[in-house]
């Protein structure tokens, strides 16, 4: 099967399914780097904690998105 080009630039679309599993690669590195900094967290810290999580679980689904994309 032929790799279609985007209209809209010079990537196949198998390349803009792996530019996008990237960034979010990016963003769970730093979800994750946000989490460590938050050993021993106060109440506010915790509600951090929560949103960086929740933040993580919708990650986690686009990830899924892309990887399924690149199958």
């Amino acid at each position: 099967m032929a790799m279609t080009k985007n209209k809209h630039s010079n990537v196949s679309e198998f390349g803009d399914a792996a530019l996008a599993l990237d960034r979010e690669f990016l963003e769970m590195q730093r979800l994750a780097r946000e989490l460590d900094r938050l050993s021993n967290p106060s109440d506010k810290g915790m509600e951090r904690a929560q949103t960086l999580l929740a933040e993580v679980e919708v990650c986690r689904g686009r990830l899924a998105v892309h990887m399924q994309t690149m199958v």
